[in-house]
């Protein structure tokens, strides 16, 4: 059986967040990381949501933005970031990426952009 790929387009540029999600967690403050796309009105970009390591230093967004543009093409490299204690699990312990895409979970957990 074939793992299905996720895979989203965002601004018609083929987007796989698992790629994404390798090079966030390669960044030495961070835990967990998971990538999803968002659709807001007619526009969509990335959001990135981020678990950091304990006792490490609190980057801002624009680190992360920073870090990810030496790696990753522009288009690939989230437009949000959110900081979280720790990424929502579905009752099989997989990240629940519908409550990523939640903006009322994303608010609550402290979005930052």
């Amino acid at each position: 059986m074939l793992k299905q790929r996720r895979e989203n387009k965002v601004h018609g540029f083929r987007i796989e967040p698992g790629e994404i999600e390798a090079v966030l967690c390669q960044h030495p403050a961070v835990q967990e990381a998971a990538v999803v796309s968002h659709q807001e009105g007619g526009d969509s970009h990335l959001v990135a949501s981020i678990v950091h390591q304990s006792g490490s230093q609190r980057d801002a967004p624009h680190d992360f933005q920073g870090y990810l543009g030496t790696r990753l093409p522009e288009a690939k490299v989230p437009r949000t970031f959110c900081f979280l204690s720790s990424l929502p699990r579905a009752a099989s312990g997989k990240i629940d990426r519908r409550a990523l895409c939640d903006p009322q979970w994303r608010s609550e957990k402290g979005e930052t952009q």
